[in-house]
């Protein structure tokens, strides 16, 4: 069930940064008509991205399950999921993130950019909330949390905005198309200068607070290893 949870994650953090980065980026950087052209589109696509956003959160909940039990089969035995759910801060923060997914889901289904934008980011941020994020405790425990939140925001909008981008630059070699896909390039070139510097600086502040945590809970050198690839790789 380790494999499961680890594809789970990697599944529902692609899919909920897509669904951030592509409302945002729509929503922010389309003019009106744009946005009416892309709304057939909008109304199809989304629902089928929020529908594997929610499915990955489930798998991703089972999978947690399994691991904290004692066999594969606990992944669905309501004795370990109901207190997995009620008595840890996973699971307070997974019931808000669950609700919040049906909640996106049934929104995708309309053409509502400003609304499903505002879902899709907190469907995100609220990722950002579990985890190493809670270390080290207290107060600096919440400010990591909200560092992580707003690290995925950031990400999710240079990543989830290059799946719009992209086929706006062939667009820029089409009659009629080139001034509208330009305007969305240079909206996302603007801000994705800005979503990039607070990947790094957010990136850098929780590999610090993470280092220097003191308790009980210490990250495995591995890890701090893989954290320092990962902004390496921003830079």
């Amino acid at each position: 069930m380790a494999t499961a949870l680890i594809l789970a994650r990697a599944l529902h953090f692609a899919v909920a940064m897509l669904l951030w980065g592509a409302a945002i980026l729509r929503l922010g950087a389309f003019a009106p008509p744009a946005r009416r052209a892309t709304a057939a589109l909008a109304v199809t696509v989304g629902p089928a991205l929020a529908a594997v956003n929610l499915l990955a959160a489930f798998i991703w909940l089972f999978a947690t399950a399994a691991s904290v039990g004692n066999s594969a089969a606990d992944a669905f035995n309501p004795a370990v999921i109901a207190p997995l759910l009620r008595q840890t801060h996973f699971g307070h923060v997974w019931l808000i993130h669950l609700s919040l997914a049906v909640v996106l889901l049934l929104a995708a289904r309309q053409d509502r950019p400003g609304l499903l934008a505002l879902l899709a980011g907190v469907n995100l941020a609220s990722l950002g909330l579990i985890g190493h994020a809670i270390l080290p405790g207290g107060a600096m425990g919440l400010l990591h949390q909200a560092l992580s939140a707003l690290h995925l925001l950031a990400t999710g909008y240079w990543l989830g905005g290059l799946v719009i981008v992209l086929p706006c630059l062939r667009a820029m070699s089409r009659p009629g198309q080139a001034e509208a896909a330009g305007d969305i390039l240079r909206s996302f070139s603007r801000y994705g200068h800005l979503a990039v510097a607070l990947v790094f600086a957010t990136g850098l502040a929780k590999t610090l607070l993470i280092a220097t945590a003191r308790g009980p809970i210490h990250p495995a050198p591995e890890y701090m290893a893989l954290l320092a690839v990962k902004a390496l790789a921003v830079t």
